[in-house]
């Protein structure tokens, strides 16, 4: 298995590429159960304005959020669905969605929850990465599911509270 990720980073006055290799370490953890498929995934990191006007216009919900994701398949009980159509030719690879992270949001919920920025950067990563592939918390048994999930992850990593 292999992830492509195309990065995109929008703070010209800012070396965020540490945050960036955290999300992208967390979703190559996030897909380690997925076999042989190679994947690729788009994150961006912004800020809450960016996010806000993500969230309006895809989500129809007029607010800042701390992550979004956009899935590009459809999901079932097992999880994600995908065949050889769903593989982008030039890679070889499963288009899975994008993720985008609010830098804003990093910030403030870290100085919150008081545990660092890396730490908030996997969390909200690793949350992203999980609705790209068809977890949900929709309801109990599913929101347990990829709490269950996504604190495996995070402590595979050492991202502990």
């Amino acid at each position: 298995m292999s992830l492509k990720v195309n990065r995109i980073i929008e703070y010209e006055d800012k070396d965020l590429n540490f945050l960036m290799d955290i999300a992208e370490k967390v979703c190559e953890e996030c897909l380690s159960d997925h076999g042989d498929t190679d994947f690729i995934i788009g994150i961006m990191i912004t800020d809450d304005k960016s996010v806000r006007e993500l969230n309006k216009e895809y989500r129809k919900i007029d607010k800042e959020t701390d992550v979004l994701s956009f899935p590009m398949l459809e999901s079932g009980p097992e999880g994600i669905i995908y065949d050889e159509l769903d593989k982008d030719p030039d890679f070889n690879a499963v288009l899975l969605g994008d993720i985008v992270l609010s830098y804003d949001r990093i910030l403030s919920q870290a100085s919150e929850y008081n545990h660092n920025i890396e730490r908030e950067t996997a969390f909200l990563a690793s949350h992203g990465m999980l609705h790209l592939l068809g977890f949900s918390h929709d309801d109990e048994e599913q929101e347990k599911n990829m709490r269950n999930k996504q604190e495996s992850v995070l402590q595979n990593l050492g991202y502990i509270r």
